[in-house]
């Protein structure tokens, strides 16, 4: 009989089991090391079993180490959304496969290090786009992705030895759920750490999703096979193994020689090889030493910055780091000193913290206000302003200032509607023709678009400034709000042959939202088919008016008869749904099944241009009903302003075209049946302090839920995204529509 024992504990109200503990290796010392979802953000407590603990909640996730019987248990290092698979190399190096938050990607292969931060923040939301948070080594202090993988990674091993073509020999192998591949990544240096360059091995069908991999004694690879992309355990997995020819007597091969660089010698400190400098900074504990690698803090590379931090970041070091500070270095070293002085957490340190915020440097203002705002240091509150308006001026000060404000007025990030904090300082911005143009651009789309502060006759004052961000912004702000006080000023706009083609495209695509019902709107869009720039946005808005005014349709049809066929093509009014007196349309259905569109869409390109007018049109396919870019569109769905970093044309086409294929945990929809008989069926977005549940729907609309009102609620295995999405755009749309999501980086 087997002897179960428990030798770490998590204790945590975290019930994400995508997210909970995760993996496990060894190092070369023959310790333990294993993972720590983001949790859910909720606290934990990690307990060894010699009563040892680690306390957390919000940060991310986490790797650890302990000793084999669980005691001695330590963080190595944090900022992960799901850690949820590593592997310690032949030479002591670990990595990590990381899964992706929302908006961020692509998930991440990571050369994890001792007191290395990976930029993932759970506290700031599922997102991943707040300014506090970063996936890809953004933020100063942050490490960097070796690579991003496939779609959901759930193995990695280093292959050191064995009977498979020696080119394999000290490649990592990554197994990806998601993407059904199993992919071999080549690293290469890149400072005391690593690039790499995938290499699909093994590409299976949409029944074929490899999770964990080992190393067997003979030197082949064996997987196992989760077949099925439903989360519950239904007896259909299988086990794949790859080997080469098995001739003769086994022989391993090894690539590397063990040198440990887990122990390095003092000498390494000047040693070449930025690794082992790496290492050997890890390790320093005399006072002389550490003053001899404060330079360090100015590298460019930033593993070695991570490691001086680490260093020199622990309690009592600050007056060594003040002392190197009052000598005026150069900037990166300035920005080096305040992150190692904020680690070590002496009050002394924070007494820098004037002199950071007046800094020259944006970079090192904005570092400044994060410090400010995360440890809640409502003494310097007064100072953030000037600081984040202090020239230059960067559109990511002025993130972290409105973060900062939210943070210090006690708000908890994100929520339903995305408020903004410090919604006052907001409104003066914008009013204050002084402010920088970049704050009031930045200002206007920090607030949702139909909020109250921002009446017409503001967006109108704002439109008429030189600036063509901050114009363009106005028009999306008009566009995406849709109600009856913006119809004026976007008829004014579109009418205007003096202003210019795309934002006269912009007002036309706003004026979409009131065609069905509005005879001037329908009269202005007919007489705009003639300039050939505005021709397919007025086409786009007229689509589908269910009441034209016999005087508008026969305005239409005797427009389109008067047409030569070189100036409008009119299979493709058609197309766009006109149903006009004098004309047949030709059929518009060639490629209107799956196969059709895809094979449709191999050729032909698109805008991203008119692609962002596509996701937010009100009579397009309805993209920003459910999704938001740049802080514009809903939050039923996942956030697309990164969308590009993580995916590829191909998979947003097969996401447009078959939205149940693949569905991720947190977007399964559900039908919730209520006391009063009624059913809905959408996302369940949360729960609010007085137990109302909120669920929103594929409109984008949020409906609150008292959860003592709930009968029963069941997951539903079809996604709430439409499933003739695409049947709701031409083919020209769907182009346009992929290159503005492609280009979303």
């Amino acid at each position: 009989e087997t002897e179960r024992k428990v030798i770490v504990r998590l204790e945590t109200k975290g019930n994400y089991p995508h997210n909970g503990l995760c993996g496990f290796t060894w190092d070369l010392n023959g310790d333990l090391i294993f993972g720590l979802g983001e949790n859910l953000g909720e606290s934990y407590k990690l307990i060894g079993s010699d009563g040892s603990m680690l306390t957390g909640g919000g940060e991310g996730g986490s790797m650890f180490r302990c000793r084999p019987d669980g005691s001695h248990v330590s963080r190595i290092c944090t900022g992960f959304w799901n850690p949820f698979a590593h592997c310690v190399d032949s030479r002591g190096r670990l990595f990590v496969v990381d899964n992706d938050p929302d908006a961020r990607g692509p998930c991440r292969l990571l050369h994890a290090v001792q007191g290395g931060d990976f930029g993932y923040r759970f506290r700031y939301g599922r997102k991943g786009t707040h300014p506090f948070q970063c996936w890809d080594g953004e933020l100063p202090g942050t490490l960097p992705m070796v690579a991003g993988t496939s779609e959901a990674p759930s193995g990695v091993l280093e292959y050191e030895m064995g009977n498979l073509p020696s080119d394999y020999l000290g490649k990592l192998f990554v197994t990806s759920w998601g993407d059904h591949t199993v992919e071999a990544f080549n690293l290469s240096p890149r400072g005391a750490s690593f690039s790499a360059t995938p290499k699909v091995i093994i590409r299976g069908d949409e029944n074929f999703r490899p999770v964990a991999i080992a190393l067997t004694p003979d030197g082949s690879l064996v997987f196992n096979d989760w077949v099925d992309k439903s989360y519950p355990v239904h007896g259909k997995g299988r086990i794949w193994r790859l080997h080469g020819p098995l001739q003769g007597s086994y022989r391993p091969t090894v690539k590397y020689p063990r040198e440990r660089l887990d122990q390095p010698p003092p000498k390494w400190l000047t040693d070449p090889s930025p690794e082992r400098r790496m290492a050997a900074i890890l390790k320093l504990q005399s006072p002389d030493s550490l003053r001899d690698i404060i330079p360090t803090l100015a590298d460019a590379d930033p593993f070695l910055v991570s490691a001086a931090i680490k260093t020199l970041g622990k309690t009592g070091n600050s007056k060594m780091l003040i002392e190197s500070l009052s000598a005026k270095p150069q900037a990166a070293h300035r920005l080096g000193l305040l992150l190692a002085l904020r680690r070590t957490g002496d009050a002394e340190a924070r007494e820098s913290i004037g002199e950071f915020l007046a800094d020259p440097e944006p970079g090192i203002r904005r570092a400044a206000i994060q410090w400010v705002a995360e440890e809640k240091l409502t003494a310097f509150a007064e100072k953030l302003e000037a600081a984040a308006s202090k020239s230059p001026v960067t559109r990511e000060l002025f993130e972290a200032w409105l973060a900062a404000r939210e943070l210090l007025d006690g708000k908890k990030p994100g929520g339903p509607k995305n408020e903004t904090a410090g919604e006052d300082y907001v409104a003066a911005i914008l009013k204050d023709a002084a402010q920088p143009v970049l704050f009031r651009t930045l200002a206007l789309r920090s607030l949702r678009p139909d909020h109250p502060l921002l009446a017409v006759n503001l967006l109108a004052d704002l439109f008429k400034s030189p600036d063509k961000s901050l114009r363009r912004e106005v028009l999306r702000t008009l566009v995406v709000r849709g109600d009856s006080s913006a119809h004026s000023l976007l008829q004014q706009i579109a009418a205007d042959k003096s202003e210019s083609s795309a934002h006269r495209a912009w007002a036309v695509a706003g004026l979409g939202a009131f065609a069905d019902s509005n005879e001037s709107v329908q009269k202005l869009l007919v007489s705009l088919l003639a300039n050939k720039n505005l021709r397919i946005d007025a086409l786009r808005s007229l689509r589908g008016v269910k009441k034209q005014t016999e005087a508008v349709a026969k305005s239409l049809d005797d427009y389109a008869k008067g047409l030569e066929p070189i100036m409008i093509d009119l299979d493709l009014m058609a197309e766009y749904g006109f149903t006009l007196r004098s004309y047949r349309p030709s059929s518009q259905d060639k490629f209107r099944t799956i196969a059709g569109w895809k094979e449709s869409l191999k050729n032909g390109d698109g805008s991203a241009q008119d692609g962002e007018r596509v996701f937010f049109h009100p009579k397009g396919p309805g993209c920003a009903k459910c999704h938001r870019v740049d802080n514009r569109g809903g939050i039923v769905g996942p956030d697309l302003s990164f969308i590009g970093r993580s995916s590829n044309r191909d998979k947003f086409i097969e996401s447009i075209l078959e939205p149940s294929k693949e569905i991720a945990p947190m977007y399964t929809a559900w039908k919730v049946l209520t006391r009063d008989g009624k059913e809905r069926v959408g996302l369940l977005l949360g729960e609010t302090f007085d137990s109302f549940v909120l669920i929103g729907d594929a409109q984008g609309k949020i409906e609150k839920i008292h959860r003592t009102q709930i009968e029963e609620r069941s997951a539903q295995t079809k996604s709430l995204m439409p499933d003739d999405l695409a049947n709701q755009m031409t083919k020209q749309e769907f182009l346009d529509l992929l290159a503005f999501l492609t280009e979303r980086k």
